[in-house]
Formats: C-alpha cells, structure tokens, sequence
C-alpha cells in the first residue's frame, strides 16, 4: 500500500470518525430522564396474560412473581429488578410504556423482540445523575446511531443476496441493574471420619482375652 493509498483509505477515515465522534459525545450531558422499574420476561402472550391476572388478585407480590416465574435469569433473583435506566437503554415499545406509566402501576403484557414483559414502575425522576456507565452507554449509542443513519443515506448495491443467520436475541439488563445475586456453594466436610473399631478376631478355641497359641 502506498503512502497516498494509507492516507486516504486508513488515516483520514480514522481522523474523521475521532472528530465526529468527540463531536457527538459532547453532546451528551451529566443527567437525564430516568425510571426506576422491574419486569417480568416471559415467551408467550398467553402466559404473559396469565401472569397478569395473578398480579390482579388481592395480595399478589409482583417480586416472588418474577423470581418463580420470569425467564429473565439476569433479573429474576432480584425480582425482576431493572434499577434506574434512561429511555433508549431499553427497547421500544417496552421504554414507551415503562415511561409513561404512573408510580406503582404495573402494565399489560408489552410485546418486544426478547419475548412479553410484564412492567412495574417504582419511581420517575426527569432530571436524575447519570452514572459513568450510562454516560458511556449513551455515548456509545448516540454514536452507533449516527452511523446507522449515514449507512441508510448511503445507496450500495449488490448482486449478491444476504442470508440472515437466525439467532434468538437474549434480553440484556440495562447499565444500571443490580448485580445478579450469588449463592454460596456448600463448603465440603474435609474433616477425618472417625472409624469404628474394628472387632477382634478370637480365634477359635482360645478363650476370651488369652493370646491364642
């Protein structure tokens, strides 16, 4: 590769991609709309439903729900707790619905591509502190967006059709969900085993207690 070929096809695209992207990222600010809410994931609209209208009943516990029965491994231990998240950490229509649902409600199945969601909202705040994972979420997003949008601007053809690989999308807690607790395991018994006395033989003919001979 020549100098000029280096320039042109490595150095300067690598140069603009620093100055958009540092471009991009000062927009990003020190706080932002946020919700605090936990889910119930699971793969049907039917048992979705069901689940549902378990919620409904008199004394029904919305986290022992999620725990027994939600498919979320990440978030179930803990209830089914998403902790604060900003709007585009979480798919639409689920951040749609998590953001307009009054404190302390819980909504209707809301169908995403991960599976139904069963949502809760604990509290709202329209200005709260972002944490450093999030400014680097949004960050990252903000950025991936921007490219995603130049690609849809850009018209590449190609004779060659794509064949999608199928692969089933598993849901990912956003930035600002508790750890997943951690069980113990049972520490094993390394102490000696007392062994019991072996009888002693008699030969036969001897009397009890007298050395055979």
């Amino acid at each position: 590769m020549s100098r000029a070929d280096y320039a042109r096809l490595i150095a300067r695209p690598a140069v603009a991609r620093q100055k958009v992207t540092g471009a991009l990222e000062a927009q990003i600010g020190q706080q932002a709309e946020q919700v605090h809410a936990a889910h119930i994931l699971v793969g049907t609209e039917d048992l979705a439903r069901s689940i549902k209208e378990q919620l409904n009943q008199p004394g029904a516990n919305f986290e022992q729900i999620a725990r027994d029965q939600s498919t979320d491994t990440a978030t179930a231990p803990n209830g089914g707790d998403l902790g604060w998240f900003t709007r585009n950490a979480m798919v639409e229509p689920f951040a749609e619905v998590a953001f307009s649902l009054p404190l302390g409600s819980i909504s209707d199945p809301v169908q995403t591509r991960f599976g139904w969601h069963i949502i809760k909202v604990y509290d709202h705040q329209p200005d709260r502190p972002l944490t450093d994972e999030q400014i680097q979420r949004l960050k990252d997003d903000t950025v991936q967006e921007w490219l995603n949008a130049r690609k849809a601007e850009t018209d590449i053809d190609s004779d060659i059709e794509q064949t999608p690989t199928p692969a089933a999308e598993e849901f990912q807690p956003p930035p600002g969900a508790p750890p997943t607790p951690t069980i113990p395991l049972a520490t094993p018994d390394t102490s000696t085993p007392v062994m019991a006395a072996s009888p002693e033989v008699v030969p036969v003919g001897s009397p009890i207690g007298t050395p055979a001979g």
